[in-house]
């Protein structure tokens, strides 16, 4: 009699099963880190948007201490992205410009997003601003993600 040697096809099927498996575990894996990078993305965005007002704010540091800077979370502006603004700022002030400015940014930066500033005056003589800005991360629709990402930003002036 002879010894049979090889693999028979029950045993290529079950290698490809737990193949595929792992295969599929792999992919989960990749989405899951390219969620997780889009968000970082979108935090280093906002980050990013916060020290620019701030920079813009300690330029013109008169006008931010008297609260020229402030905004609430209202609606955005649509993205204007082109060079021609349809809005005519030559008439605003440089407080005015600056927040138009970095709220468009906003607008066209983070996905269905708004931001505020908020400063108040210290008995020191110094101004502390608060910026948040929030937008939605495209997380699924979990219990969890209900509520927007946001980004604080707390620092003097």
């Amino acid at each position: 009699m002879k010894k049979l040697c090889g693999f028979t096809l029950l045993e290529i099927l079950v290698a490809l099963l737990i193949l595929s498996i792992g295969l599929l575990g792999l992919a989960s894996l990749q989405v899951t880190a390219l969620r997780a990078n889009s968000n970082a993305l979108f935090r280093t965005q906002a980050t990013n948007l916060s020290y620019m007002i701030v920079d813009n704010m300690r330029a013109n540091i008169q006008d931010a201490r008297n609260g020229r800077y402030n905004v609430g979370l209202e609606p955005m502006p649509a993205c204007h992205a082109s060079t021609t603004d349809p809005i005519d700022v030559s008439s605003f002030t440089i407080a005015e410009q600056d927040t138009y400015s970095w709220r468009n940014t906003i607008a066209c930066t983070l996905p269905d997003s708004t931001g505020s500033i908020a400063t108040a005056n210290t008995p020191t003589g110094n101004t502390v601003v608060t910026i948040t800005i929030r937008w939605n991360s495209n997380q699924p629709d979990t219990e969890a993600k209900k509520e927007k990402e946001r980004s604080i930003l707390i620092t003097m002036l």
